[in-house]
């Protein structure tokens, strides 16, 4: 499935800005009595560089303030503050993050690009492999296994298919195989079925069901939910 274009920086990317940075200011420091400044601010937009490329967008934006910030706070005179003595530094510094915002944004977005793409090929691939089981299947519930199979592979995740019934809801399918709805699951599936419209999973750190639910097919006479 395609993701969202310039998702929100997880923390572990965040984290791993960070490491960049540190690596290119450690770099910088031991090597500025034998290099000009210029090629110090070509470290720190190399590291803006890779960040984004391994990222994405938001994470290289917010690496390329961080770059000015940290090359601004330990490079520039006068050194350990944000200020800028000379009216030549603070032309040099705008032009850094002109650039590095520039950079970040196009190492990003083809680094979401290619996630993209790959994301693509993989519901193309799952698209022909379910085409190859449903031309194998003998019966609705060949049917809706392979339907459960192939959505867990895409969603990454659990998938079930529950039935109402006279005595409530059954188990039909599940992937994998051996995955057991819980009681919790069960209630928000039965929301979704008497609601007719789809019950989403709960927010982390709330309480309820991890799973969202839609019913089949939509509107309160569905007899049929999908859970993943």
């Amino acid at each position: 499935m395609d993701r969202p274009w310039m998702p929100t920086p997880r923390l572990y990317q965040l984290l791993g800005a960070v490491g960049v940075l540190i690596v290119a200011a450690l770099a910088v420091s031991m090597l500025r009595s034998h290099i000009p400044e210029n090629v110090g601010l070509l470290v720190f937009l190399t590291a803006v560089l890779v960040t984004a490329a391994a990222f994405g967008f938001w994470t290289g934006l917010l690496s390329a303030v961080g770059a000015l910030a940290t090359f601004n706070f330990f490079f520039v005179e006068p050194h350990y503050t944000f200020f800028a003595a000379r009216a030549q530094d603070l032309v040099t510094l705008v032009a850094f993050l002109l650039a590095a915002g520039l950079t970040g944004f196009l190492a990003g977005r083809l680094r979401e690009q290619v996630d993209a793409a790959r994301g693509r090929a993989d519901v193309l691939q799952v698209l022909s492999a379910v085409t190859t089981d449903l031309s194998d299947a003998q019966a609705a519930p060949d049917i809706v296994a392979a339907a459960a199979h192939h959505i867990a592979a895409l969603s990454h995740g659990p998938v079930v298919v529950l039935r109402r019934t006279g005595d409530g809801l059954r188990l039909i399918a599940a992937a994998p195989p051996a995955f057991q709805p819980g009681a919790i699951d069960l209630q928000a599936a039965e929301q979704a079925l008497n609601r007719g419209r789809v019950e989403f999973a709960t927010a982390d750190g709330w309480t309820g069901s991890r799973m969202n639910f839609h019913p089949v097919p939509t509107g309160r006479n569905a007899a049929h939910v999908f859970g993943h």
